[in-house]
């Protein structure tokens, strides 16, 4: 990982990815507001993507849980569960 300097004396910190991503230590200090994702029964490759993206099952509220920058990148924010 590469760091470069700002303007403002702060630095990037840049990961290698398929799209340029430039974090500052201050994003990585944010806490991530998590969202309960119904996902149905039969809808397995669903799953597995948000799986594969850090959700994690909550066994007591039967739903997915997951970031809200990862839901919105899923395009699950219809299936957003306020319970």
């Amino acid at each position: 990982m590469e760091k470069t300097s700002r303007k403002d004396g702060g630095k990037y910190e840049e990961c290698k990815t398929a799209v340029p991503l430039r974090f500052t230590e201050h994003d990585r200090m944010l806490p991530k507001k998590l969202l309960s994702v119904c996902i149905e029964y039969g809808e397995v490759e669903l799953g597995k993507l948000v799986k594969a993206a850090g959700g994690r099952w909550n066994r007591e509220k039967k739903v997915w849980e997951l970031a809200h920058s990862d839901v919105a990148a899923l395009g699950l924010l219809d299936r957003v569960v306020y319970r």
